[in-house]
């Protein structure tokens, strides 16, 4: 998103032509909890050391919890299981024709 568009009004951003009059009264009819936003996700625990998650380093607590789940990956610890399918040409081969 550009700086410039920030800073803007949405109805200018997007050119849309909204006098002033309508956008006060529409502001005024919504409740003042309107403006109170919740995260969209849960805090998680960090899945190295279950203290809080940090938004900096999500869904780790701190750079060396990050470390140490790169350092699992690079290990091998954590494996995607995988199912080997048979190949269908060789299933299809019998030596005895």
């Amino acid at each position: 998103m550009h700086e410039a568009s920030i800073s803007k009004p949405f109805s200018r951003v997007y050119g849309l032509a909204m006098n002033k009059k309508a956008s006060s009264q529409q502001a005024a009819s919504e409740p003042a909890a309107a403006g109170k936003v919740k995260g969209l996700r849960r805090a998680r625990p960090c899945p190295i050391c279950s203290k809080p998650s940090t938004k900096e380093d999500y869904p780790f607590c701190s750079q060396r919890c990050r470390d140490v789940d790169l350092g699992r990956w690079l290990k091998g610890a954590y494996a995607i299981p995988a199912v080997e399918e048979d190949d269908p040409e060789e299933a299809d081969y019998d030596p005895e024709q």
